[in-house]
């Protein structure tokens, strides 16, 4: 059986509580049902009922700059009862390098920038430095104007930093989920917008190198191919990385997966 945190037990019940309709309207599903379709994997199909018993989603986009100039963009999904964060999932993560070479993909020049990316984050919580809005509320866009924020506007967790009750390695460490290490995958440009690679953050300041885009495998009818290991969990988000990634060279890519549940290798053709 599942173990269900009474804080999101209680958050939950008492939403549906408050609202007009009550979680009885999706008795059929049962409650552990309603917790996955609504708040653990939300699904689109029943975003009306989920709203109808409490439940809202919103989503945010928040920029920001390192001192060298590179743009750090991010999105946050965020998934409320009566105002009250119950889960908050990060992706879309995106640096724009000024300084970058799209000619070939150097580890010392990409480490520094991801040094560069954390100290950021760090100077923009104390500093106001965040820069965020909401781009949609149940599904629908909003036109919410941007504002400047010390991280708390999009990750709750930032407000035990700028209050001073956690250190800022234990939110980071928290922000990228180091524990789970399922990292968000982040997409590297260069300063033209052409996409050098597809990495992922550690909390330590480094990186995981997951496709080199400045190193590919050029196929006799000029495909370009690559390889990378990803799990069954994280194999919606890479392939979603991927197409996105893709236009930033000007091409459609696309992932064919084999191997295990844990272990899985994406084979990523662009043509």
């Amino acid at each position: 059986m599942k173990i269900i945190p009474i804080f999101l037990l209680l958050t939950v019940l008492g939403a549906a509580a408050s609202s007009a309709n009550t979680i009885s309207n999706t008795s059929h599903w049962g409650f552990e049902t309603f917790l996955r379709e609504c708040i653990e994997e939300p699904n689109p199909s029943y975003i009306n009922t989920c709203n109808a018993n409490g439940i809202d989603y919103e989503t945010f986009e928040t920029s920001l700059h390192t001192s060298q100039g590179d743009k750090v963009s991010f999105k946050t999904e965020t998934v409320l009862a009566n105002n009250s964060i119950l889960k908050q999932k990060l992706g879309r993560f995106t640096i724009r390098c000024s300084a970058c070479n799209s000619s070939v993909t150097n580890y010392d020049d990409v480490l520094n920038l991801t040094n560069q990316v954390k100290q950021a984050f760090y100077n923009n919580a104390l500093n106001q430095g965040f820069s965020t809005r909401r781009t949609s509320r149940n599904g629908r866009a909003t036109n919410a104007p941007s504002a400047n924020n010390d991280g708390r506007d999009f990750y709750e967790k930032f407000k035990d930093f700028a209050d001073g009750t956690k250190t800022f390695q234990e939110i980071w460490d928290k922000f990228l989920n180091s524990e789970k290490k399922n990292n968000p995958y982040t997409i590297l440009y260069d300063s033209q917008g052409k996409t050098l690679a597809i990495i992922t953050l550690r909390s330590d300041g480094g990186f995981e190198m997951v496709l080199d885009f400045s190193k590919p495998t050029t196929t006799s009818g000029g495909r370009l191919t690559f390889s990378a290991l990803t799990t069954s969990d994280n194999a919606r988000s890479l392939e979603s990385s991927v197409i996105t990634a893709g236009s930033g060279i000007g091409r459609s890519c696309r992932i064919t997966l084999t191997g295990t549940v844990d272990r899985m290798i994406a084979n990523v053709t662009c043509y």
